[in-house]
């Protein structure tokens, strides 16, 4: 079983020794990725599945939230074949 208090101490220890490091959101910033796919792989592009109407406005404001934060980017003239659908669900609230 590991040691949560030795654990909560080395987290606490790296938080005041880099105190900017744990601020925010963190960014890898002046640099592109790449990911690599196997070409012998075939694309797939699942159907769109629709997002539930009660859940469109949320889901609306958090993604032009994180174009704001610099996040996401919308995709403007590159596309691929490879698209995933989204899948909206909600946390139930606990007391």
């Amino acid at each position: 079983m590991p040691d949560i208090e030795a654990h909560k101490q080395t987290l606490e220890f790296l938080k005041d020794r880099h105190p900017t490091v744990f601020q925010g959101i963190g960014k890898l910033q002046g640099h592109e990725q790449r990911i690599y796919v196997d070409d012998s792989v075939p694309p797939v592009s699942q159907p769109y599945r629709r997002v539930p109407f009660h859940l469109r406005k949320q889901l609306d404001s958090w993604l032009e939230d994180y174009v704001e934060k610099d996040i996401i980017e919308p995709v403007q003239k590159d596309s691929t074949e490879w698209v995933s659908r989204p899948c909206s669900c909600t946390k139930t609230k606990t007391s």
